[in-house]
């Protein structure tokens, strides 16, 4: 669309060689690109953080949440796609309507992948999508402990989403981070059409009556405002995007009950939580070497995801490689009992270790979002109310307890040392099962 003009706020700025490198993902977290939010301290979830604070990571830089995350392409079920549609009145948000839109971005590289799910993916798109073929030793003992199991081989973003795969990745096949920022602006820096202007802070959406015509922002100290002619587009992430329309007036809750519309907090965020399997021989993982000298953590990026249950399940398992730094307190060092922790990983300094990330998929907890003051620079209160609703907490309960055992198994027990009791959890045993239950 050439005689379309097109301006991008983006609130940080262009990826560089650091943000392109998948190994690198921990060190960008803890970066210039992660705005840093956090969870409003909740009593008895997060004590293994100081003061209760959960990080909550957001991207910020051109390319947002893509240019820090994981860069695992995971559409998610298509049940819950329809679920939406059907639940909420979204329509078009059903899964046969929105799989023509993931299509046509996609560039899937895998040729086996592409045949094997037909009418499934893309590869004419923008967007760079690659898979590994050859993963670590231990990451196929653990594939192979999943389908002995009865967890068959499956692509996660195919017809049939139940199983173990090889997940893909926004990754080039020359090893290189794909963010958004890398499909959609970077071959376009230099058209006439598009104007894009990094570090800057949106102050409000303008309207004129119920119509969204501009924005005022704030560059270099300097207030701006600029106008659309066709449309505004706000797409802030989902805590910025209610901040900025809550600084812009929009919503004021006495008004809308007035017109007996419902205002309500409906804040939903995914529960994660890590357990940690360290390898007996260091020769099942090709992690090799630390970064530099902070002893940052690497990461080989083969990641899986096991989803037991129906053609809807709720949790997801994704095992990772990583090698631990060589000392103790940089593992230690945002955490609440420093000391205890420093203690605990004394042992496993230097050493490959496999992480396998817990998550709920379907929360039926809600949270919160409020301003915490007028100050455009001021964080937004972000409290999600993690694990608030009793079948949240079974349901957590039942996958870190599935995680225990597959741990335990006897496939991969002959390569990984027994998960060990962490500082805080004094009702476990000293084994790799857990007898009871506690939120610390």
């Amino acid at each position: 669309m050439p005689n379309v003009k097109i301006l991008c706020l983006e609130v940080g700025g262009s990826a560089n060689r650091i943000t392109d490198i998948p190994a690198m993902d921990n060190l960008v977290v803890n970066s210039p690109f992660n705005r840093n939010y956090i969870n409003a301290p909740q009593p008895g979830i997060g004590a293994v953080w100081k003061y209760r604070v959960i990080p909550e990571h957001r991207g910020k830089g051109i390319g947002g949440t893509s240019q820090i995350n994981s860069m695992v392409y995971n559409r998610g079920n298509r049940l819950d796609y329809d679920h939406w549609a059907r639940e909420y009145g979204a329509v078009g948000s059903d899964y046969a309507s929105v799989l023509p839109y993931f299509k046509r971005w996609e560039n899937n590289t895998d040729k086996d992948i592409v045949a094997a799910n037909q009418g499934f993916h893309g590869t004419q798109g923008l967007v760079q999508v690659s898979i590994w073929t050859e993963p670590d030793p231990i990451i196929k003992i653990y594939h192979e402990t999943i389908q002995g199991m009865g967890h068959r081989v499956t692509d996660i973003n195919g017809p049939v989403q139940v199983g173990t795969a090889i997940v893909q990745a926004f990754i080039t096949g020359t090893g290189r981070r794909f963010s958004v920022s890398n499909a959609y602006i970077d071959p376009n820096k230099h058209t006439n059409n598009l104007v894009v202007l990094a570090d800057v802070l949106v102050v409000r959406v303008l309207f004129t009556g119920r119509t969204a015509t501009g924005f005022e922002y704030i560059r270099k100290g300097v207030r701006h405002v600029v106008s659309a002619r066709r449309e505004v587009i706000v797409s802030a992430g989902a805590i910025n995007t209610p901040q900025l329309l809550m600084q812009s007036g929009v919503g004021p809750a006495r008004h809308l009950l007035e017109l007996s519309i419902p205002v309500k907090q409906y804040l939903q965020n995914h529960v994660q939580t890590d357990i940690y399997g360290f390898i007996k021989d260091d020769r099942l993982s090709k992690c090799s070497r630390q970064l530099d000298a902070s002893a940052l953590t690497t990461d080989n990026q083969y990641q899986y995801f096991t989803n037991p249950g129906k053609d809807w399940p709720n949790i997801s398992v994704e095992p990772r490689l990583r090698l631990a730094p060589t000392e103790a307190s940089q593992m230690a060092q945002t955490y609440e009992r420093v000391a205890e922790w420093a203690d605990y990983y004394r042992n496993y300094t230097g050493r490959h270790y496999l992480q396998m990330m817990l998550m709920l998929q379907r929360v039926r907890s809600r949270g919160s979002l409020y301003l915490s003051s007028a100050d455009l620079y001021d964080y937004p209160v972000y409290s999600s109310q993690l694990l608030t609703e009793r079948r949240d907490f079974d349901n957590f309960v039942d996958v870190v307890s599935w995680a225990l055992y597959l741990a335990d198994c006897w496939r991969l027990a002959q390569y990984i040392e027994p998960v060990q009791p962490v500082p805080g959890c004094h009702q476990c045993p000293k084994a790799n099962t857990c007898t009871s239950v506690t939120i610390i």
